[in-house]
């Protein structure tokens, strides 16, 4: 639960974050009102934290032998999870391009978030470095 608190709820702050990012630039590139009413800001908010709940079932409860698998599997597991969703309530007139949109924006928040996992994680073993020196 530590580990939940101290990693996974700033990475839901972040992704929240991003996510209003996101889709007020999409509003800019397409000529759209930005609408942030409180039933749209409350289902990004509930679809944040369920990526974030399985995100940290998987890299708890989960064992992988390379890093390589473990990457694939969480991205496959959070994206289909986003898919679903996000589109639950018109999955039957989804295009093409609306889910290779989706996708790319799941690639581009994952890797952004393990980027920001493994300068964390390098910064808290520098100073454990030290504070032993």
């Amino acid at each position: 639960m530590k580990t939940f608190l101290k990693n996974y709820v700033p990475y839901g702050c972040m992704c929240f974050t991003a996510i209003l990012l996101i889709n007020a630039c999409a509003a800019v590139f397409h000529n759209t009102p930005l609408i942030l009413d409180a039933t749209s800001l409350l289902k990004d908010f509930g679809i944040c934290m369920l990526l974030i709940l399985a995100d940290y079932f998987i890299n708890e409860y989960m064992e992988f032998k390379t890093y390589r698998s473990f990457v694939i599997t969480e991205f496959v597991i959070l994206t289909g999870l986003y898919l679903v969703l996000s589109n639950a309530g018109h999955l039957h007139t989804l295009h093409v391009q609306a889910i290779v949109s989706q996708i790319l924006n799941m690639a581009l928040l994952l890797g952004a978030i393990r980027l920001y996992v493994s300068y964390s994680f390098r910064k808290e073993i520098d100073d454990l470095n030290a504070h032993l020196k």
